[in-house]
């Protein structure tokens, strides 16, 4: 899911549970629409896909977005966190609504 007003890139903590992938601590709480305030936790990923395309790795957070995504891990395809602003801005994200896409460049 792409979050224009998400300073940052968070994946859903169920999803990271899943996942297994290992988290830290940060010294940092998140809140959001939908979304009481929580400790944020954070991991480092080796390799993020959005689509087809491969991104290098990156450090995102991690919290509950379940009031945000619902579902969405059982949705097809899966929504397992909110893309934010910087990772946009990186790769000179297009969004357009007209056909429901979102491109990006390496």
């Amino acid at each position: 899911m792409v979050d224009t007003g998400a300073p940052g890139t968070l994946l859903h903590s169920m999803f990271v549970v899943r996942m297994k992938i290992p988290t830290q601590k940060s010294r940092f709480n998140s809140i959001g629409v939908n979304v009481p305030e929580s400790r944020l936790h954070m991991a480092n990923i080796t390799k993020l896909s959005i689509g087809p395309m491969d991104m290098p790795g990156s450090r995102v957070g991690v919290i509950d977005l379940q009031g945000v995504i619902h579902n969405g891990l059982d949705a097809s395809p899966p929504i397992v966190g909110l893309l934010g602003s910087q990772m946009l801005r990186d790769h000179h994200a297009i969004i357009d609504f007209g056909t429901k896409s979102l491109y990006l460049k390496r």
